[in-house]
């Protein structure tokens, strides 16, 4: 089909169809597709699937919030040497987010831990 300009469809020779029509037909299949609770369902299973294997448990956490402060400390010290590093500034604000992150990832229950972990890829052993 090809659009005639004029609101209409040429479908071959002599066949025109209104394009109102046609996409009203084309995006209330596209809706029924992207809401359809069958692909959402399997769009749900497949996070699951994905979350089991990672690895988020508290402990890990802990782990990855005593590095992230080590390394903030670091850079702090670092930083009052070298005042107007901006690589400095733009790796504090990195490690600040990640603390961030894994702060809130510790407060939330295991598998929503994992889930999150998954959704995001936010950290290496994640990806």
């Amino acid at each position: 089909m090809v659009s005639s300009g004029d609101d209409y469809y040429r479908a071959g020779t002599g066949r025109r169809v209104p394009a109102a029509l046609l996409e009203s037909a084309i995006f209330d299949h596209m809706n029924e597709e992207f809401y359809a609770t069958e692909l959402l369902d399997k769009f749900v299973a497949e996070l699951k699937r994905a979350a089991v294997g990672l690895t988020a448990d508290p402990t890990d956490l802990k782990r990855d919030l005593k590095r992230i402060d080590r390394q903030i400390s670091n850079l702090l010290r670092l930083a009052e040497k070298a005042p107007d590093s901006s690589r400095l500034a733009e790796r504090l604000r990195e490690l600040e987010a990640e603390r961030a992150t894994v702060r809130r990832l510790v407060s939330l229950p295991d598998f929503m831990c994992r889930l999150t972990y998954c959704v995001n890829g936010a950290f290496a052993r994640c990806q």
